[in-house]
């Protein structure tokens, strides 16, 4: 698909999981639950990759650009669903595109 931008959650802290370790980042059959998902999307070939990353965002941003180093990583501040966090992906849009004002709206 021509200029298919997909957007990949990754902000919030998997609290239900009980665990201290990223719900994202978790092991699943060889590869981080977010490497599952990067693969998927990779496969679809898409133009631009945003992940929307907040929670411990320093140790899940670079494992997602480790993956996919052209991937847009965009600032989730506060995780208030996935309602909040679809703007988000505005920001890295933006971002990538030269902008380096990284102000909150």
């Amino acid at each position: 698909m021509d200029n298919l931008t997909v957007i990949v959650l990754a902000a919030g802290g998997g609290t239900c999981m009980k665990s201290k370790t990223m719900k994202v980042l978790h092991p699943i059959g060889g590869r981080s639950m977010i490497g599952h998902v990067l693969s998927a999307v990779q496969a679809m070939e898409p133009q631009r990759i945003v992940a929307v990353v907040g929670h411990q965002r320093d140790r899940v941003g670079p494992h997602i650009q480790s993956l996919v180093p052209g991937a847009v990583l965009a600032v989730q501040e506060t995780q208030d669903g996935t309602g909040h966090a679809v703007p988000r992906r505005d920001r890295g849009r933006r971002y990538d595109d030269g902008d380096r004002d990284r102000r909150r709206r």
